[in-house]
């Protein structure tokens, strides 16, 4: 299938298996069915619970490495999940040289500093906060967030925010300005936004055309078929953000087998699919 990094995988281990993204694929009807309910091919391993059939998903997917996302929500639906970011390292020391770690944070919980610099010992790459998602919910420019990014910033890691019109009580929180702001005041710092702020793709881009910090990880906003503005991303894929978009299943989303299958079916050249299966994620992460 290829030489593939997943850039974000919730496994179905520990406490991820408690949180709303396991458990939101049941459906009444066709008429009942979300975007991204349709079309989702059954996940043994998802099923199952079972980490060592996600191992065997990943090799018959190509998949060499996967960043296990961590999340820190409250009660959220789809987004909620407290994980301890413990169990990612578990998984890591388990499967040596498989998973990537990024520490799901919540600015507002005591500790979360901490949190991060003892992550950052761990050997995880970057840390994840989904601002809408937090209670209170936050724009990701919102200065509660601050110390968490000023943290990551000074250790040098990857900062990822989820923003897309899922995330949050209204479609205001998923503006791009927020994550210019942020990406602004921390040029050094490497930023991912997942779920590349659907519906605002173009206006994501034009952050990322502005600020070369950023990068897109579309995730179900990209494969998903028939999904409006995907091709927006499909041409900036092949062009100016060639070096700046990178693969994501968001299992258990979808199968990473599926994921990989319909990615590869958008329309991207040969060059822009290699990188952003594997060379963008490798650099961005200095593996």
């Amino acid at each position: 299938m290829g030489y593939i990094i997943d850039f974000r995988i919730r496994p179905p281990f520990g406490s991820f298996l408690e949180s709303g993204i396991f458990k939101c694929w049941d459906f009444e009807s066709p008429e009942t069915m979300t975007a991204i309910q349709m079309g989702r091919r059954d996940i043994p391993s998802a099923r199952a619970g079972s980490m060592d059939m996600f191992v065997r998903e990943m090799d018959d997917a190509g998949i060499v490495k996967a960043v296990i996302m961590g999340r820190r929500t409250g009660d959220a639906a789809l987004g909620s999940g407290s994980v301890d970011n413990a169990e990612i390292r578990e998984l890591m020391l388990r499967y040596p040289g498989r998973f990537i770690g990024f520490a799901g944070i919540d600015p507002t919980e005591k500790g979360a500093l901490e949190d991060i610099e003892r992550c950052h010992a761990w050997g995880f790459k970057g840390v994840s906060v989904e601002p809408a998602w937090l209670s209170p919910n936050m724009y990701a420019d919102d200065p509660r967030i601050e110390p968490v990014y000023d943290l990551c910033n000074d250790l040098g890691m990857v900062l990822n925010l989820t923003t897309s019109a899922f995330v949050g009580p209204d479609i205001s929180f998923c503006e791009p300005v927020h994550i210019q702001h942020v990406a602004m005041k921390y040029p050094k710092m490497n930023i991912v936004v997942t779920h590349a702020a659907w519906p605002n793709v173009d206006k994501l881009l034009g952050v990322c055309l502005t600020c070369m910090n950023v990068y897109i990880a579309p995730d179900c906003y990209f494969y998903v078929e028939n999904m409006p503005f995907a091709d927006q991303l499909v041409r900036a894929g092949n062009g100016f953000m060639r070096h700046r978009m990178l693969f994501n299943s968001s299992y258990p989303v979808r199968g990473l087998r599926q994921s990989v299958e319909t990615w590869a079916d958008k329309g991207l050249d040969a060059d822009a699919l290699e990188r952003q299966y594997y060379w963008n994620a490798k650099r961005l992460l200095g593996l």
